[in-house]
């Protein structure tokens, strides 16, 4: 339970992994992680595209800067 909290899963999904998990039912249980991790992996992809934007105006300041 802490490892999905440290992984900021929510409250509701965790409740849901732990209700699955313990009826046994595995499968249902991996994929409420799974589910959870592509979300996370799409938020990554997110902000790694917000941070190159961020970058290239940064650049694009100094250069302008250094004329």
């Amino acid at each position: 339970m802490q490892n999905l909290r440290d992984a900021g899963c929510p409250e509701s999904e965790t409740a849901r992994f732990i209700e699955l998990y313990d009826a046994g039912r595995r499968r249902e249980a991996l994929s409420v992680l799974e589910s959870f991790r592509k979300r996370l992996l799409d938020s990554l992809h997110e902000k790694r595209r917000e941070l190159r934007n961020l970058d290239y105006l940064i650049y694009s300041v100094e250069k302008e800067l250094k004329r």
